[in-house]
């Protein structure tokens, strides 16, 4: 490996990047069943009317990531 100035952090980096290899490609196939799971989640969560899906996940995700209001 080769040396870089810990002022670059190119070292850490490449250590966390390393930590993720797998032998003979195996990130490949890791990268695509999660994509394969992800889109079914999508498809799931988005069936039936598009307009009324798409406002009923917002207004989930809204309420679980905005503070309650102390009023």
């Amino acid at each position: 490996m080769p040396s870089y100035a810990a002022v670059n952090r190119l070292g850490a980096l490449r250590s966390d990047h390393d930590i993720f290899q797998t032998f003979e490609g195996d990130n490949t196939v890791l990268l695509q069943q999660v994509t394969a799971l992800l889109l079914k989640e999508y498809r799931t969560q988005f069936q039936g009317a598009p307009l009324s899906s798409t406002l009923h996940f917002l207004g989930q995700w809204l309420g679980s990531t905005l503070p309650n209001n102390p009023l």
